[in-house]
């Protein structure tokens, strides 16, 4: 009777990485969990894969190619590095440095490691999107799958955001000063390219803004009433800065002061939280 010996191992360089995980799939026998965008032909030897990574308007050929070789493949916002889990071993690899090509790769074949990536692995894909529905939404520029999510980078709080102004259908906003310098500051072409869109089809009273006009406000109040934006006034408003449109909603409890963009965003296309709203 022969018994495997656990180990763990940490290397490091490129060359390392890719035969450490070469070899570890060779001997998947059934199944495998991958997160990341390495890629090995297991169907020709009837494995199945499940697969996790970022798909976009950049990479969205590849993705569509790449169901054809694995079970199911799913979409997640954010994914770095590359991590597969088999029945047997554990490979993960990640990037040290961006500037330099120097690789980490770790390997384990310890039942408690494995265990535990496997439990992390459902998680992620309990919480990812089925690849069908994000290419739909890249195609056709549709929102298919609901999601209620917070977003804490503000490169991607800036992308959602514009993503929503160019769906939105309507859109009224609630905030404070700072939520509309925020605004005018780094959306003010999405609402530009609204009014646009309404006065061709010539449709009106399609945006609407609260906020307390008083003496700090007046001037950028009075833009956004030259831009098209029918704006009322409340003195006391509520702590909570929100957008909300026909198909999502965007709120933040920061107050923005200065035009600053917030550090965390929720952002929801739920029909229950959107009509709250």
């Amino acid at each position: 009777m022969t018994s495997t010996i656990e180990r763990t191992e940490v290397l490091y360089g490129i060359g390392n990485a890719m035969s450490r995980l070469t070899q570890a799939m060779s001997r998947v026998r059934n199944r495998a969990d991958v997160r990341g965008d390495i890629y090995i032909d297991f169907k020709q030897r009837g494995v199945k894969i499940r697969f996790i990574t970022e798909i976009t308007k950049d990479n969205i050929h590849y993705c569509k190619e790449l169901m054809k070789f694995v079970e199911d493949l799913r979409h997640m916002d954010g994914v770095k590095g590359n991590m597969a889990v088999s029945e047997t071993e554990y490979v993960a690899t990640a990037v040290l440095q961006e500037s330099q090509p120097v690789t980490q790769t770790i390997y384990s074949n310890a039942k408690a490691i494995l265990e535990q990536h496997r439990y992390f692995f459902e998680s992620l894909w309990n919480n990812a999107m089925p690849a069908a529905q994000r290419i739909k939404e890249i195609e056709e520029g549709i929102v298919v799958s609901t999601r209620t999510k917070i977003f804490e980078n503000q490169d991607e709080i800036i992308r959602e955001i514009r993503n929503l102004n160019n769906r939105a259908d309507h859109l009224s906003i609630c905030s404070s000063l700072g939520g509309m310098q925020m605004s005018y500051k780094f959306f003010l072409d999405t609402y530009m390219d609204m009014v646009n869109k309404y006065r061709k089809k010539e449709q009106f009273n399609k945006l609407r803004w609260i906020i307390n006009v008083d003496k700090d406000s007046i001037q950028l109040v009075k833009r956004f009433l030259d831009l098209g934006f029918q704006i009322r006034h409340v003195k006391n408003m509520l702590p909570i800065n929100f957008g909300v449109s026909d198909k999502e909603v965007a709120l933040t409890i920061e107050k923005m002061e200065g035009g600053k963009m917030s550090q965390s965003f929720l952002i929801s296309n739920e029909t229950f939280v959107c009509k709250s709203f």
